[in-house]
């Protein structure tokens, strides 16, 4: 979990590792963020790539966002020669 304050803009990171000894390369990410409570999307957009890691920029300034509330940032990755969309999360508490 990574905890934000109210009004605090930052990339929120996901780190993608292999399974396999074979490199990887990452062609886009995609994502989205469900208020945990309502379960209603808050927004969504294109992440950022960097080497094995992926980001999205999160933006608490905008009144979805309350303290004390529960989010879910949700990835969505394709990676070169896979057909199969890797999906991970990351939760974040508002303070």
């Amino acid at each position: 979990m990574i905890e934000l304050y109210k009004n605090e803009k930052r990339n929120i990171p996901m780190k993608m590792m292999r399974t396999t000894k074979v490199s990887f390369v990452i062609n886009s990410v995609t994502c989205t963020v469900t208020n945990n409570s309502t379960g209603v999307i808050l927004e969504s957009g294109n992440g950022t790539i960097s080497g094995p890691n992926v980001y999205y920029f999160l933006d608490t300034t905008s009144a979805n966002y309350v303290v004390n509330g529960l989010y879910t940032v949700t990835f969505n990755v394709t990676i070169a020669g896979l057909a199969k969309v890797i999906i991970g999360q990351v939760i974040v508490k508002i303070k």
